[in-house]
């Protein structure tokens, strides 16, 4: 097959995010790329590609690139990471993602060094050399590596593949056929006694910990939002004539959801919000963070207005939960910082909110996810009537 001679070309939009250009050959082959544009700028393009290959002047490759089998991973990282980082600046991917990106591929790098090319591994290599030895690797906090947390390792590096072989890196995405492992759900969220633990022990602590905690409990805010809450994220809307506070979450994908506030949220927010531009209360949570590399974060966190200065990143704040959870005595490692968003699902519709409601506020992408947490309410509450009667 020659890639300069084409006999055709298709654009293809169905079930698709972006279009799809594919080209066709004589013999049957095809082969194509997904283009990050609107259909419209497609179309054109793809005519123009048309009246070439009529007239036999395109050059397929410059669309296509050929594969080039002398790409490093450790020049792949480098390459990807900055295309990445221009999606984040033009708001095309959030932050979060991308350290996500850095860390799949720090992860790989560490089990296969930085001079390995990457058109040399195979989906065999990876379960045997990447995924098993996942398994049985210790993180950094001497834990093992959970399988939920192997598998965003593995969607994140499937995607980074991807974009190699769209860029002619290499000829096939080795990781599109491993399949992730097997996670034990594990329906788990703190009971109302645990809730309280929890308050006690965070009041002896800096009051970012409290704060953050609350704020999950009450709102159902995921790690990522809490992060990039900003003062201009809360806005206040009249409706019947009453005063309602609006909350507006950055969720995965950089996308915005805005959810009503009750007066304790309200109050957390607002009382933050003060905090910004209170010098004196900043100085001994900066002094806290002890290096000078940390409280130049926190102060340009401060200046760009975020209500949790205080913390950069998500796992500052899984950790903390984690070490309070261990030093209340709760021996369960399935009760995270997330299962807050869960304990406030199951507590709301406890009291009366409804599915929809629920799925709403948590931004749930089906209903489906929200039912779990119903019928489990359901199950307990049958097991606890059942238990208070006797067979006849």
């Amino acid at each position: 097959m020659s890639l300069q001679l084409p006999k055709s070309v298709y654009v293809k939009t169905k079930g698709r995010k972006n279009p799809y250009v594919e080209f066709l050959w004589e013999d049957g082959t095809r082969k194509g790329k997904t283009v990050k544009a609107s259909i419209e700028v497609v179309e054109r393009q793809v005519q123009i590609i048309r009246d070439q290959i009529a007239l036999g002047t395109f050059d397929v490759s410059a669309f296509i690139p050929t594969v080039q089998s002398n790409v490093s991973l450790g020049f792949f990282r480098r390459v990807y990471l900055d295309f990445r980082e221009g999606e984040v600046k033009r708001g095309e991917r959030s932050p979060n993602s991308l350290q996500a990106d850095k860390y799949a591929l720090r992860m790989l790098i560490e089990l296969f060094g930085e001079t390995r090319g990457i058109h040399t591994f195979n989906s065999d290599l990876l379960k045997r050399e990447f995924i098993d030895k996942l398994i049985s690797k210790e993180t950094h906090y001497g834990e093992v590596y959970k399988p939920r947390s192997i598998n965003n390792y593995l969607k994140h590096l499937k995607s980074a593949f991807s974009w190699a072989k769209e860029r002619g890196y290499i000829k096939e995405n080795p990781f599109w056929d491993l399949k992730p492992l097997k996670v034990d759900r594990i329906k788990r969220y703190p009971s109302e006694s645990e809730i309280e633990q929890f308050r006690k022990y965070y009041a002896n602590g800096p009051q970012w910990k409290l704060d953050a905690f609350n704020l999950a409990l009450w709102t159902g805010c995921r790690l990522s939002s809490i992060i990039e809450l900003k003062k201009d994220s809360l806005y206040i809307i009249r409706h019947h004539d009453k005063e309602q506070a609006i909350l507006t979450l950055v969720e995965k994908g950089n996308k915005r959801r805005e959810i009503p506030l009750l007066s304790e949220p309200l109050a957390l927010i607002e009382r933050r919000i003060l905090a910004l531009s209170d010098v004196e209360k900043q100085k001994p949570e900066l002094a806290r963070l002890r290096t000078a590399h940390r409280i130049g974060i926190a102060q340009r966190r401060i200046e760009e207005g975020c209500l949790f200065w205080e913390v950069a990143n998500r796992a500052t704040i899984s950790k903390a939960f984690t070490n309070a959870r261990r030093d209340l005595g709760i021996d369960d490692p399935n009760l995270t910082f997330h299962t807050l968003r869960k304990a406030f699902g199951t507590y709301g519709l406890e009291q009366g909110l409804s599915l929809e409601t629920v799925q709403y506020i948590l931004g749930h992408s089906s209903i489906r996810i929200t039912e779990d947490i119903y019928t489990e309410i359901t199950l307990r509450k049958v097991s606890e009537e059942m238990a208070g009667i006797r067979a006849k």
